[in-house]
This record gives structure tokens, C-alpha cells and sequence, in this order.
């Protein structure tokens, strides 16, 4: 299981593992790593639930230690919730002006190589003529946008005889890092829990 878990997140969790090894006699990696090892451990499922919340109050302690990031962080998801809200309306406009499908595929298999990415970190009418110009040659828009912390981040295929991705620059910070890992290790450990109760 921990070989889902970013390189980030690995490394996370051996620093939290030194005091959760003593803590709950067992290391969060090896839990993860060993969850058929632990099936018939008493009390697994709120060892499991005790090790979710201390990973929690860890990446808490370490948000607060970074309180410029994370406020950073929370002026850079503003921007891009409201860049791809204009984006997303504008689009709309268009697919519905023009009948072209806009849909929210569960996944979409796709050869990256053979389309072209392209990232934006702001909004101004240059920007909105391409993706008119992009949404008018399309078949279909794929609308791969989704929520982080309450915010929008955009993401559209366009695909016609040429695929296009656009997709709005999200500018990294250790606090971002810090809540994509927790994201992925809650997701982990709930994934444990539901596996060990069958």
C-alpha cells in the first residue's frame, strides 16, 4: 500500500514514525506496508483511527510552524478558485453557443504525447480567446477541474483532431505539500480500516 503514498508523504511518515513506533508499538509505514500482518491485531481498526488523528495534530503542529506559507498558500487556491470560475463560465457559454459536450469524466485514457499541454497563471482576454478558439475546434471538453480546500483548480482537455490541456498553475509551497500528504495519508489509513473491516 505505501508505494501509492508520493515520495513527499513517505518521508513524512518516517519522521512521524519515530515517536508512532513507541506510541502505538508499531510504525505507520509497517502498518501500511503490512496491514495481512496486523489483521488479527486487537484493537487494529482504533490503532488505525488513534494513528489517522496523531498524523493529523503532526502536519497541524507543522502548518503552524510555517504560518506565511500556508497564508500563502490560501492567496494562491483565492486567485485560481476565481480564474477557473471565469474560466469554467466562459466555457460553458461557448460549448452551449456551439453544442459542444462539456463532461466530467470519471478518467479518460490518454496519450500525453500526443497532445499539447498548456499551464496558465492568469486570466485576461488573450487567455479567454484561446479557449474559445479551443473550445469552438473540440469534439468534447473534459472538465478535469477539482476542489482543494473549498477552492476550484482548473483543468480542461479539449479534444478534436488535436488534443489541448489547459490547466491553471498551482504554485507549490511546503504548506501545499504539507496538505496533499495529509490528503493522501488520511486516504491510506481509511482504505486500511475499510479493508481490515472486510
Amino acid at each position: 500500500m505505501a508505494e501509492i503514498l508520493s515520495n513527499y508523504t513517505q518521508s513524512l511518515v518516517k519522521d512521524m514514525d519515530k515517536e508512532a513506533s513507541t506510541r502505538f508499538s508499531l510504525s505507520i509505514s509497517d502498518m501500511i506496508n503490512n496491514l495481512d500482518k496486523y489483521e488479527t491485531r486487537p484493537n487494529i481498526k482504533v490503532t488505525i483511527s488513534n494513528m489517522k488523528e496523531y498524523a493529523n495534530k503532526y502536519i497541524d503542529n507543522a502548518l503552524n510552524s510555517i504560518s506565511k506559507e500556508a497564508r500563502n498558500m490560501d492567496d494562491d487556491l483565492s486567485r485560481i478558485d476565481s480564474m477557473t470560475r471565469q474560466l469554467t463560465q466562459n466555457l460553458s457559454m461557448q460549448a452551449k453557443q456551439h453544442g459542444i459536450p462539456i463532461i466530467k469524466p470519471f478518467n479518460v485514457a490518454r496519450d500525453t504525447s500526443k497532445e499539447e499541454t498548456i499551464e496558465i497563471d492568469s486570466v485576461n482576454d488573450q487567455i479567454i480567446k484561446l479557449m474559445e478558439r479551443l473550445a469552438v475546434k473540440s469534439d468534447l471538453i473534459a472538465d478535469f477541474s477539482y476542489t482543494f480546500k473549498d477552492r476550484m483548480i482548473g483543468s480542461w482537455l479539449f479534444s478534436g483532431a488535436k488534443n489541448y490541456a489547459v490547466n491553471i498553475h498551482v504554485p507549490q509551497n511546503e504548506a501545499m505539500n504539507l496538505e496533499l500528504a495529509r490528503e493522501e495519508l488520511n486516504g491510506v489509513l481509511d482504505a486500511a480500516s475499510s479493508y481490515l473491516s472486510g
